[in-house]
């Protein structure tokens, strides 16, 4: 299974970006940071964790979302 994610995370994943530049992305996305927010996501990142700096506020695939796991009951749990 892990070769698989790999080879679409390294492999497959740059041809396309290559083929269809800023064309989105989806929710499974290996780097999601990268593809949802770009540039902006360090900036974004440093705002939260101001005016949130105990990270009361989260949710999936969002700024800061990389400090949370989602369990098989679909809770979230600090990393």
């Amino acid at each position: 299974m892990q070769a698989h994610l790999d080879a679409m995370g390294f492999l497959l994943q740059p041809v396309v970006e290559t083929a269809t530049p800023g064309a989105g992305a989806y929710m499974n996305e290996a780097d999601l940071q990268e593809n949802f927010f770009g540039a902006s996501y360090p900036n974004l990142l440093a705002i939260k964790k101001k005016y949130d700096p105990k990270g009361l506020l989260y949710t999936v695939a969002r700024v800061g979302s990389e400090d949370w796991t989602v369990k098989n009951d679909g809770r979230m749990c600090r990393a």
